[in-house]
C-alpha cells in the first residue's frame, strides 16, 4: 500500500503517515530505504502487508483495523507475511466497513449524551426555587401593606422606620443621611435588615 492509500483507509493525513512511517522505522529498517528510494526516484513507495501494519501500529490504529486487514488477507488463503498489496476495492470495501463502525459509535455517544442532558434537566426542574433574601422580603411585605390600605409606599416605609426608633433605639434616617447612602442600603449595610424584617412580620402582616 502507499501513503496515499494508507492515509484513505484510515482517514488521516499524508504527513500523518509519513510521522508514523518514520516511528516504525526503528523497529522495521527496510520502510528508512523505501522511502529513500520513493524521494529518489520520485515515485509512491509501496509498502508490503507487513510493512503496512508496522505503520498502522505505529500510528496506534484501532485493534479491529489491523483485524480486519489481517481476515481479509487470510480468506483469501494468503500468508500475512506474504509481501502482497491490498486491492483498492479492498481497501474501499475496509473503509466503508471503518466507515460504519465510526458511525455507530457517534450515534451511540450521541444517545448516551441526549440520555444524561435528559437526566440533568430533570434533576434542575426538581430543585426547589431560589429563596427571597431579607432584603427583598421586606421591600415585599412593606409593598404588599402600602398596597392593601391604599397608601403610598413611603408612608409604609416611614412607619416602619418609625417603630424601628422606638424598638432599636437608633435613627436610621439620620445615620443614612450622613452617609449620604439610602435608608434601606444603611440599614443591610450595619445588619439591621433582619430586625426590621421580624418588626414588619409583626405590625404589617
Amino acid at each position: 500500500m502507499t501513503i496515499k492509500e494508507i492515509a484513505s483507509l484510515t482517514g488521516k493525513s499524508s504527513r500523518s503517515i509519513q510521522r508514523w512511517i518514520n516511528e516504525a522505522s526503528d523497529k522495521m529498517a527496510g520502510l528508512s530505504v523505501k522511502m529513500s528510494d520513493s524521494e529518489k526516484s520520485k515515485k509512491p513507495a509501496d509498502f508490503t502487508f507487513d510493512e503496512t501494519l508496522s505503520i498502522l501500529r505505529a500510528g496506534k490504529v484501532s485493534k479491529d483495523l489491523i483485524d480486519i486487514l489481517i481476515e481479509n488477507m487470510n480468506g483469501k488463503g494468503q500468508s500475512v507475511n506474504q509481501s502482497s498489496l491490498l486491492s483498492q476495492k479492498d481497501i474501499e470495501l475496509i473503509s466503508t466497513i471503518v466507515s460504519m463502525t465510526v458511525s455507530k459509535i457517534i450515534q451511540s455517544l450521541d444517545t448516551r449524551m441526549n440520555n444524561i442532558e435528559s437526566k440533568y434537566n430533570e434533576k434542575q426542574a426538581l430543585l426547589p426555587a431560589p429563596g427571597l433574601s431579607d432584603r427583598d422580603n421586606l421591600r415585599k411585605i412593606v409593598s404588599s401593606y402600602a398596597e392593601k390600605k391604599k397608601i403610598s409606599h413611603s408612608i409604609a416605609w416611614n412607619k416602619l422606620y418609625q417603630e424601628s426608633y422606638y424598638r432599636l433605639n437608633i435613627n436610621l434616617k439620620e445615620r443614612a443621611k450622613h452617609r449620604n447612602i439610602t435608608i434601606i442600603d444603611y440599614a443591610e449595610s450595619e445588619g439591621y435588615i433582619p430586625k426590621l424584617l421580624s418588626i414588619a412580620m409583626e405590625i404589617f402582616i
